[in-house]
């Protein structure tokens, strides 16, 4: 899963109310691929967690998963499961 998979899931994600609330309040990384495979999507939980591991986002990234506005304008809320 690259970065451009990655960005496409988060934002189809956040653009649905109900999706988002699933994949804020998933207990584990399975649920969140399974989420992605509803969707039709190959989500790689390793993927997603290096993704929301500061040391390897950008600075935009970042700053969207942290309260910025991303490319779409909307903010990232991260599963409690991989916040620091």
């Amino acid at each position: 899963m690259d970065s451009t998979a990655i960005t496409d899931f988060l934002d189809r994600v956040m653009s649905d109310p109900d999706l988002e609330h699933r994949f804020t309040t998933a207990a584990s990384a399975d649920e969140v691929v399974a989420l992605g495979r509803e969707l039709g999507l190959d989500v790689d939980a390793d993927a997603l967690a290096a993704h929301f591991t500061v040391g390897e986002m950008s600075e935009g990234e970042l700053e969207r998963v942290t309260g910025g506005a991303g490319s779409s304008g909307a903010r990232i809320p991260v599963p409690p499961f991989w916040r620091p």
